[in-house]
């Protein structure tokens, strides 16, 4: 696999879908330029029918989507990267999508369960007490020799 700098214009083909499974929406976006932010050029096709990754006629559409923008370099992420509803269009910003139950505790990039947050309450409430930090008891000895034992 080579590696370096990124040659452009580079299209970038992202996979979403109602779980981790099936893809229903394929994005592809072609940036001209290093340093955008946002692509130059974008384009979703949906499928109804299956996965949007199997259907040839859609593959075929990408090809030249991509041979149409110059595309020299394109990137692609190998799993299908969350919700295929567009947040703040289909379903509130923010909020969790109501046809795609899966997501909602998923981390998109990995696939694993999100790990609960500390609210700032309880991470406040009762700090962390080192073994070499002075004993909350008041005592004035190191924790370690004293309620930590």
């Amino acid at each position: 696999m080579k590696t370096g700098a990124p040659k452009y214009p580079l299209g970038t083909i992202i996979a979403y879908g109602p779980d981790d499974k099936l893809a229903a929406k394929l994005v592809v976006s072609v940036f001209k330029n290093p340093g955008h932010q946002e692509p130059d050029e974008l384009h979703r096709w949906i499928s109804q029918a299956g996965d949007v990754r199997k259907d040839l006629a859609i593959m075929a559409e990408v090809t030249e989507f991509l041979k149409r923008h110059g595309v020299r370099q394109t990137v692609t992420y190998d799993r299908i990267l969350g919700c295929p509803h567009e947040e703040g269009i289909d379903y509130p910003e923010g909020g969790t999508c109501p046809h795609c139950p899966f997501w909602e505790n998923i981390d998109r990039f990995t696939h694993k369960p999100k790990k609960p947050q500390l609210s700032e309450d309880a991470s406040s409430s009762s700090p962390r007490v080192g073994r070499n930090d002075p004993c909350p008891c008041g005592s004035g000895k190191k924790f370690k020799k004293c309620c930590g034992r």
